[in-house]
């Protein structure tokens, strides 16, 4: 920076200073808002945030098929739990989708409130909201939406299911554990997932089994 002859003393550390902070704020501005890297697997976001989340290994359940009321294969549930000792660990990312949907390609694309595929994640801290109720996320909100891509699908039991999260946005919601109520939050906030892949061997399960 060229200061004038004339800029002495407190004069040349009030521009000085001024010239840092409005550097400082362009760099704030400019370059902190992350942005997903379309090469990049295991991509989330919490309203606009990076997200860390590490799942432990998955399992796969498929209703319908052999032995059933059901004459084929009809739906997948996918159980990616979040990482821990608990013998019983939550959820994490789970997702559950009818076959059927995928009968024209490999990779659809769902609208919030789909029958055809849900997503849902509850983080493994479990953010409380007011009068102590849980925090999750779900496509099964209206403004959600989820692109999943298939890449293998062997339907039988101890099948290989493989496949990835092209991308999803999912809006959160509490949920009250004495009565099973969901509500939408005071502020909305949202979850957004990129080429997040999955790997399970599907267990063969019947309409009612838990």
């Amino acid at each position: 920076m060229i200061v004038p002859k004339a800029m002495k003393g407190r004069e040349m550390k009030t521009a000085v200073s001024r010239l840092f902070l409005g550097s400082l704020l362009f760099f704030v501005s400019s370059g902190c808002t992350p942005k997903p890297d379309p090469n990049k697997d295991y991509q989330m976001f919490l309203d606009g945030s990076v997200f860390l989340w590490e799942s432990a290994p998955g399992v796969g359940y498929l209703y319908g098929g052999e032995g059933s009321f059901v004459p084929k294969p009809a739906s997948v549930r996918v159980i990616l739990p979040n990482l821990g000792r608990n013998q019983n660990p939550l959820p994490g990312l789970e997702i559950m989708f009818d076959l059927d949907s995928f009968a024209k390609g490999n990779q659809v694309t769902f609208s919030g409130g789909s029958d055809g595929l849900i997503v849902d994640f509850s983080p493994s801290y479990r953010p409380m909201g007011r009068n102590g109720l849980l925090a999750g996320y779900s496509s099964q909100n209206l403004k959600s939406t989820v692109t999943l891509r298939l890449d293998e699908v062997n339907a039988r039991n101890r099948g290989k299911l493989k496949g990835k999260i092209i991308y999803a946005r999912l809006w959160g919601y509490f949920y009250n554990c004495e009565t099973g109520e969901l509500t939408d939050p005071p502020k909305p906030f949202k979850l957004e997932i990129w080429n997040w892949p999955f790997e399970v061997l599907l267990e063969q399960k019947y309409y009612g089994d838990q």
